[in-house]
């Protein structure tokens, strides 16, 4: 859909896409939620999430270091 950053996490029937914030507006555009809710329901998915941090390189490795609101 030419995001030029996006990552998609599974958590079983959770789809959550990761976008840089300024890509927000884009991704909110009535046709490409649903082109991407299409799509992704379409694989299997029960649910499609934004994640509104936006992507962010190693934020699955914050449990592990002990940062972010996991361990306080």
């Amino acid at each position: 859909m030419g995001f030029p950053v996006v990552r998609l996490r599974h958590h079983g029937p959770i789809a959550r896409i990761e976008i840089p914030v300024q890509d927000f507006p884009r991704i909110m555009r009535p046709g490409t939620l649903r082109t991407i809710a299409s799509s992704l329901k379409s694989l299997g998915y029960l649910w499609i999430a934004l994640d509104i941090e936006g992507y962010r390189m190693g934020s699955l490795n914050r449990p592990l270091t002990g940062k972010g609101p996991e361990r306080t």
